[in-house]
C-alpha cells in the first residue's frame, strides 16, 4: 500500500512537472498585434513554414444593456378600495413565500422573500453538496483514517532522510578525525639520502 502512495506521488510531480513546462512555454500576444501579424504571415506564407500561432487567451466581452431589469409582479387593483385596504390585504393568490427572518436579523443578512419551491431547490442543492464534501472530504471512514495514514508516510520519510545524513555526517567525522590523526602523529618517513662519493 505505502509502495502504491509513493509511486501515486511520483506521478504527480511528474503531472506537476509537465504542466509547469507547458504552463512556461504558452505565450501571450496582444489582440492588435495579432490581426497585424497574420496578414503580415499571409504573405510569408508561401516562401517558408511560419512558426505556430501563440494561444490567444481572451475574456468574452460583457454586453452592458441599457435597458433595466424587469420584476413580474401581480397588478393591483387601484379602482376597488383605499390603499391602506389594499397593502393590509393577503390576497388568496399571491405567491407563498418561506422566509426565515430570525436567522436573517440574528445574522446581519437581508430579509429575502423566495418563494417556496425555489428555497426547497436551495436547500436540496445544499444537501446534495453536503453530501459530496462528505464524500470528498479526508474524514475518517471506519477504521480507514486518511490523515495518520499521511502522518505516518511523513515520519516514515523524515527518519529515513534523517537517517542517511546521520550515516552521511559520520563519515566526513571519521575521515575529519582520521586526516587530523595523520597529520599530528604519524611523521612521514624520510629515505636515507644518497652518499655523495
Amino acid at each position: 500500500m505505502l509502495d502504491n502512495m509513493l509511486l501515486r506521488m511520483e506521478e504527480i510531480e511528474k503531472d506537476e512537472e509537465e504542466v509547469r513546462r507547458r504552463f512556461a512555454m504558452i505565450s501571450y500576444s496582444d489582440p492588435l498585434l495579432w490581426d497585424m501579424d497574420t496578414g503580415a504571415q499571409r504573405k510569408h506564407n508561401s516562401s517558408r513554414p511560419a512558426s505556430p500561432q501563440p494561444i490567444r487567451l481572451t475574456k468574452p466581452a460583457q454586453k452592458l444593456s441599457s435597458t433595466g431589469d424587469i420584476v413580474l409582479q401581480r397588478p393591483v387593483e387601484t379602482g376597488g378600495g383605499s390603499e391602506s385596504f389594499l397593502m393590509d390585504e393577503d390576497s388568496p393568490d399571491a405567491i407563498p413565500s418561506c422566509s426565515s427572518t430570525d436567522r436573517a436579523q440574528k445574522k446581519g443578512g437581508v430579509r429575502l422573500n423566495v418563494p417556496c419551491c425555489i428555497q426547497k431547490n436551495i436547500q436540496r442543492y445544499r444537501e446534495k453538496h453536503d453530501s459530496y464534501l462528505h464524500l470528498v472530504s479526508h474524514a475518517a471512514v471506519g477504521s480507514f483514517n486518511p490523515w495518520a495514514v499521511a502522518e505516518s508516510l511523513a515520519e516514515e520519510l523524515i527518519m529515513e532522510a534523517l537517517a542517511e545524513v546521520a550515516a552521511e555526517f559520520q563519515d566526513v567525522c571519521e575521515e575529519y578525525a582520521e586526516a587530523i590523526f595523520t597529520s599530528e602523529f604519524l611523521q612521514p618517513i624520510q629515505s636515507p639520502s644518497p652518499s655523495v662519493s
